[in-house]
């Protein structure tokens, strides 16, 4: 008589485990899913192709600048999904007159195209990214000082603590991208 009560015990117990495992894996997607959208698909695929960048690095930029928000306008004028000054389009596109930075597919080339200017001038993602937050000019100062860089093309020490919480931000979100959409593709 034990045995069978340390059996139905020990059956009960593995039917929690299987039943809280499946809630679990049909709620982790959902909620991470929802924080971590892929919306824009086919212009950060092409953009991505043609200017040599993951495809997590440029949805964590998104995720983090503008929350997926088309229309998002910061208090110092960077406008849409990648937030994009108009001066840094015009710098980018010099070609290109009137661009339309609330326009997704326009905002996307143009940021993606911009990050990859930054990732090559720097040849570090972590000082590319904080150049896209604070700028190329404050980069370069912060790299040539020693107490912020020991090399001179990384930084070990971000000053500013905006953009040392933004570069947090988007490796996180990137890291967490590749996670789920690695682990969940069909």
């Amino acid at each position: 008589m034990k045995r069978q009560t340390k059996l139905s015990k020990k059956s009960i117990i593995n039917a929690i485990c299987a039943v809280t495992l499946t809630i679990a894996l049909l709620v982790f997607p959902i909620i991470y899913f929802g924080v971590c959208p892929k919306k824009y698909v086919d212009f950060i695929e092409s953009a991505c192709k043609k200017y040599d960048l993951t495809e997590e690095t440029v949805y964590a930029v998104i995720k983090v600048e503008s929350g997926f928000n088309r229309n998002a306008k910061s208090a110092k004028g960077a406008i849409g999904l990648m937030q994009i000054l108009p001066s840094t389009a015009e710098y980018i596109c010099p070609d290109e007159t009137g661009i339309d930075l609330y326009n997704p597919e326009t905002n996307v080339f143009t940021g993606v195209k911009y990050l990859s200017y930054l990732t090559d001038k720097f040849d570090d993602e972590k000082v590319a990214l904080a150049a896209y937050n604070a700028g190329e000019g404050n980069v370069i100062t912060w790299l040539s000082d020693e107490n912020f860089s020991k090399d001179g093309k990384t930084l070990s020490v971000i000053p500013f603590k905006e953009t040392r919480i933004y570069v947090e931000k988007v490796l996180k979100f990137k890291r967490l991208y590749k996670i789920l959409y690695k682990s969940f593709q069909a």
